[in-house]
């Protein structure tokens, strides 16, 4: 069996509770959890970016709809922030050092426009780490050849499987992960 989960799903499914939830299940086991979520920012109704957050709390912007960063680094209707690849590689590379498990939430275009974080995705995806994750619905799309490394794990559609059937294998990898 893979120690390596990620989840897909259409936007709004769950995906991002879910890492949230296992990575408050791993830490109640007593594991040491490294990684990072990218929570969106809203106003309303309106989304207005996207931000890396650390397990740990570390808070650092990715993209906003305004120019809010220097140079002009845009992705669709999004600025950049040109110091966020940088942040996410670090994260992931601390935690395949230090962590019992790391959480990526997510593998997608945009986390994709730094090419030291898609470095460090392969990393991760190539190590002996237990990971969780999210992979975005069309990263075959995006990045064939990075998708072919996360299929060689195991992809659970949280759409098609539910949300409790997804927690349940995530809780076995963490159990699994804790009696070591």
């Amino acid at each position: 069996m893979s120690n390596k989960i990620f989840v897909t799903g259409p936007p709004a499914s769950g995906k991002s509770r879910a890492m949230a939830d296992a990575v408050q299940y791993a830490i109640g086991k007593g594991l040491r959890v490294a990684g990072f979520f990218t929570p969106e920012l809203r106003r309303g109704d309106a989304r207005e970016g996207f931000d890396i957050l650390s397990v740990d709390g570390e808070r650092v912007p990715l993209a906003r709809k305004k120019r809010v960063f220097p140079g002009n680094l845009k992705f669709k209707t999004y600025f950049i922030n040109p110091g966020a690849g940088r942040f996410m590689k670090n994260l992931i590379e601390k935690g395949l050092e230090t962590s019992d498990l790391l959480v990526i939430d997510e593998i997608g275009p945009m986390e994709l426009f730094f090419p030291e974080a898609r470095e460090a995705f392969v990393k991760a995806l190539e190590s002996e780490k237990p990971v969780i994750g999210v992979v975005h619905r069309k990263l075959g799309v995006h990045d064939p050849e990075l998708y072919e490394l996360v299929k060689k794990h195991i992809v659970l559609d949280i759409k098609h499987l539910g949300r409790e059937k997804v927690m349940q294998e995530i809780r076995k990898l963490i159990d699994s992960v804790s009696k070591k």
